[in-house]
């Protein structure tokens, strides 16, 4: 028989995913299916509770109250989910999951650029932040534009703050390229060497030894757009002098690499084509 100390932490565990997945979260944005199936675990441990002998009738009495206590705040934060996905519609819960999107790309950027040296840092993976965003900022001006002010206000959806935040980034990406422009060409060639690499990198860490049928045809395209203006600009030192460093190396890596990258985008694209059910 189960005992009041492990249902006790049934409780707890189950409390430590409500904090995870609801707590602090826009609610018309969370699941209400979810909840129901919380408000039914803490059902069947109250249930439970019943069935349990035990020598401490306080701390029974205790882990009772606490599962009453936690079964009235789920079917409440049930309530009003439900009343807030209601009062927006489903065009201000797709607008909603988009501002979650936009928080966490920012987040990203953050993370990644974020008190850094610009000339040290990725404009092409910028780029794929900046590209993500504008996509966003045309589903939010597709959704709200089925919603009131009180509706935006609800969501929380703020398109004109989005927009700024991506002319934010857009500025940024144009002077982290000035920034890498503005040193002598051994620096650029340096910061350009360095910026492959990363880009290698990040090709090994999503595609080498990694099934290929989970592997995203989306992220390869982005990393081979992403190379191939590396090797552009690497092209432009080479046209200012031949015999610049190792830039001429560099170069040949980098097509190498770029061909590999190129005859494996086919691949994944037929196992993406395959794999999705007609």
């Amino acid at each position: 028989m189960i005992s009041l100390q492990e249902l006790h932490g049934q409780i707890e565990q189950l409390h430590t995913h409500y904090d995870m997945r609801f707590a602090g979260h826009a609610r018309v944005t969370r699941n209400p299916h979810l909840m129901a199936a919380m408000i039914g675990q803490i059902t069947q441990i109250q249930s439970r509770l019943s069935e349990v002998t035990t020598t401490d009738p306080n701390s029974h009495a205790f882990v009772l109250g606490l599962c009453f206590e936690r079964l009235g705040l789920y079917k409440k934060e049930r309530s009003e989910i439900q009343t807030a996905q209601k009062t927006v519609g489903k065009h201000g819960v797709a607008a909603a999951h988009k501002m979650s999107d936009v928080n966490f790309l920012l987040n990203r950027y953050h993370r990644d650029f974020g008190g850094e040296e610009r000339e040290t840092r990725d404009p092409g993976l910028l780029g794929e932040l900046i590209s993500a965003l504008q996509a966003i900022v045309l589903g939010l001006e597709t959704d709200t534009a089925q919603l009131d002010q009180t509706a935006l206000q609800t969501a929380g959806v703020d398109v004109a703050w989005v927009q700024r935040q991506l002319d934010a980034l857009t500025g940024e990406r144009e002077a982290i390229l000035r920034a890498q422009d503005a040193g002598s060409l051994d620096v650029r060639a340096a910061v350009l060497a360095e910026l492959a690499n990363s880009q290698f990198d990040r090709h090994r860490r999503h595609f080498n030894e990694q099934p290929r049928i989970s592997r995203r045809p989306e992220l390869l395209t982005d990393m081979i757009a992403n190379l191939e203006e590396t090797l552009t600009r690497m092209q432009r030192l080479h046209a200012q002098d031949a015999f610049l460093g190792n830039n001429q190396q560099n170069i040949d890596v980098v097509e190498r690499h770029l061909a590999a990258w190129r005859e494996q985008l086919p691949t994944l694209l037929e196992l993406r084509r395959v794999a999705t059910p007609a």
